[in-house]
């Protein structure tokens, strides 16, 4: 936009010039041309601006990919159920940036489906590995709630469920990954071959 008022300006200038047989005295040019490249800077601002905005309103696309899925049982009085960690990686595709609101995991089993309830605590849990020595006792890194385009991000997300293991083998396993411009999911099949499939590892209360 700029280049354009600059070239209008030096076209205008040089009819001028040509019609009057005389150059135009330095503040004259000054004159018009300051008032001029604002307007053109203002019109280039506010083109970008909208073009940022319609950016940050498409819909948002976000690849999701489950890598293990870690179950534990579930004690201080609870007969039946069980935690459940699953480690994912999330790509954000579009748009520029976006903003996790919530995650849920779901259960599908025989045409009946349960929502998980989701738990801030990862902070209290870490990894182990029975079979080193000495045994590891890793963090676990939450996954994050502010996605960029472009940013693998790969963490953890706790959830409980009164479910015994034989119900959850029978269950897929479904991650939403909910944001104000869409939801971004994935599923994992049932079967027990898909839990705690790594050996001697395993996720522990600190």
């Amino acid at each position: 936009m700029a280049s354009s008022v600059a070239a209008l300006i030096s076209y205008g200038v040089a009819i001028w010039e040509h019609l009057h047989d005389k150059p135009l005295s330095a503040f004259v040019l000054l004159a018009i041309t300051v008032p001029l490249f604002w307007i053109g800077a203002m019109v280039a601002w506010r083109r970008v601006r909208k073009e940022v905005e319609t950016l940050r309103l498409v819909p948002a696309k976000i690849k999701v990919t489950t890598y293990e899925l870690q179950r534990t049982l579930r004690l201080h009085g609870k007969k039946e159920g069980r935690h459940v960690f699953l480690r994912a990686k999330l790509e954000l595709m579009e748009p520029l940036q976006a903003t996790v609101t919530k995650y849920r995991m779901e259960l599908a089993r025989d045409g009946v489906f349960e929502n998980l309830e989701f738990q801030d605590d990862l902070a209290r849990w870490e990894i182990t590995d029975w079979s080193q020595d000495p045994i590891p006792h890793d963090e676990m890194r939450p996954l994050p709630t502010r996605l960029k385009c472009g940013d693998l991000v790969e963490g953890w997300v706790h959830f409980v469920t009164d479910r015994n293991n034989q119900e959850l083998d029978r269950s897929r396993v479904r991650l939403f990954v909910d944001t104000p411009l869409g939801t971004g999911s994935a599923e994992i099949a049932a079967g027990h071959e898909y839990w705690n499939v790594i050996a001697n590892r395993m996720v522990m209360e600190k």
